[in-house]
């Protein structure tokens, strides 16, 4: 019989968090993605595992409104 055990990190803290939340997220990269050099930095979207303590730190943005009339708040 083969077990498999998955352990989920936080991509940010590294800690082991069973409840972290995969989430796609805007993130400024600094380097190339393929070779790692140095360039002008650029935003991507991507995929991360987070957990609830990193979450409300890089959350700070908040919305509330309806059918396309949104008040946006910087918390």
């Amino acid at each position: 019989m083969k077990k498999t055990i998955e352990i989920c990190t936080c991509d940010i803290c590294n800690k082991e968090d069973k409840k972290a939340q995969t989430i796609n997220y805007p993130v400024l990269f600094i380097t190339e993605q393929t070779e790692g050099r140095g360039c002008t930095p650029y935003i991507y979207q991507t995929k991360i595992d987070v957990c609830q303590e990193c979450l409300s730190k890089i959350i700070k943005l908040q919305a509330s409104g309806a059918m396309g009339n949104n008040i946006y708040t910087i918390l």
